[in-house]
């Protein structure tokens, strides 16, 4: 899920930011940074909460094995 979100939301976000002209006026830099950020943002936290998800979920599977003697 976090992959699929990555490249469908984030990287083409990212990708075109990158073609905007930087800037010459703060101001406008700040504009720009504000229409992109809050987006973006949110979509990391979605993907930053599926990757704390996945690992609780993988954790609890390995604690969930039958333990062996060595």
């Amino acid at each position: 899920m976090r992959a699929l979100l990555t490249l469908q939301i984030n990287v083409p976000m990212n990708e075109a930011l990158a073609q905007v002209a930087l800037p010459l006026a703060d101001e406008e830099a700040t504009r720009i940074w504000a229409g992109y950020a809050p987006d973006w943002q949110i979509r990391n936290r979605i993907r930053t909460v599926a990757s704390g998800v996945a690992l609780l979920l993988v954790g609890l599977r390995l604690m969930a094995l039958p333990h062996r003697s060595v």
